[in-house]
């Protein structure tokens, strides 16, 4: 278990064959759990929780920062760098702006996430 970060709980980039199973992330700052530029990577029964605004100062505020989601998954650079991700069997509770960012696919389209 991951509880009451200040920042991201967890981020794996530019990483290959990672499987995350039966984990709890709670408390995090802007965004609970991120893949970004990764292949073949399994999330299977993580729960992630309670996603709080960052607190910033610099700036003028916090404008131009991540909205809070629990789980955002190759949101930054899309599904083409980022094949054979799969979320099963996991939650997102209590995150102000998404539960699950994850890009979409053509649709029909065969062997799309």
């Amino acid at each position: 278990m991951v509880h009451e970060g200040h920042a991201w709980s967890f981020l794996a980039t530019m990483s290959a064959n990672i499987l995350i199973k039966d984990s709890d992330f709670i408390g995090a700052k802007v965004i609970g759990f991120s893949i970004q530029s990764s292949k073949n990577i399994t999330v299977d029964g993580v729960m992630q929780a309670d996603v709080l605004k960052r607190v910033l100062t610099l700036g003028g505020g916090n404008n131009f920062v991540d909205k809070e989601g629990c789980f955002s998954i190759c949101a930054y650079n899309g599904p083409e760098v980022c094949p054979d991700i799969s979320i099963k069997n996991s939650i997102a509770a209590g995150c102000t702006y998404a539960g699950f960012v994850v890009p979409g696919h053509t649709c029909g389209k065969s062997a799309t996430q």
